[in-house]
């Protein structure tokens, strides 16, 4: 099973969490207001917003060469 690691940027207005694993790179990303009063609400909203995935998971291997030249 691939690791997922989160991420986290409580900046001015929004929190914004992102979802990343080694294999696949980006694999989701939600932003949260930012909760001043509690930083830790708006952490908890921006991630649980992470477990419905909006970003197609990116495959970072180098495509496969699928032509072939004639005579080959």
């Amino acid at each position: 099973m691939d690791q997922l690691y989160l991420g986290t940027d409580t900046g001015g207005r929004y929190t914004d969490a992102v979802l990343w694993c080694e294999d696949h790179g980006l694999v989701a990303k939600a932003k949260a207001l930012t909760t001043r009063y509690d930083l830790s609400v708006g952490i908890s909203e921006a991630a649980g917003r992470t477990s419905r995935p909006r970003v197609a998971r990116t495959d970072r291997s180098r495509p496969k060469d699928t032509t072939s030249s004639p005579g080959s």
